[in-house]
């Protein structure tokens, strides 16, 4: 009881206790601070670090990897969007990201590793 009651203490002082965003979604959140914020940025309405399942973010898609805890972004699909920004390095970080669609936009930089 005493160990429960502490978890619940340490939980409401701090609400994001239980609850953190992959290392995927962190870099996707890179890619959407990359974004010229003059930019019409509504293809991220839902990107955002209180959204803790990154896989259903709009334009991303996943799939479960054995051995890896959480989903594996494999592709981002933001085409058309007329966004204007540089490509995050951060991106490098998505070992699973095998198609990255940006057609259609304004991004500069090369594609990272």
């Amino acid at each position: 009881m005493k160990l429960f009651l502490l978890f619940l203490f340490m939980l409401l002082q701090n609400p994001n206790f239980a609850f953190s965003l992959s290392p995927d979604g962190l870099s996707l959140l890179a890619l959407k601070s990359a974004v010229d914020q003059t930019s019409d940025i509504s293809a991220f309405t839902n990107w955002n670090k209180n959204n803790t399942d990154p896989c259903h973010w709009s334009g991303i898609s996943y799939m479960n990897v054995a051995g890896y805890s959480d989903p594996c972004i494999v592709a981002i699909a933001i085409s058309r969007q007329n966004l204007r920004g540089y490509i995050p390095s951060k991106l490098g970080a998505l070992i699973f990201l095998g198609g990255l669609h940006l057609y259609s936009n304004c991004f500069y930089g090369s594609i990272p590793l």
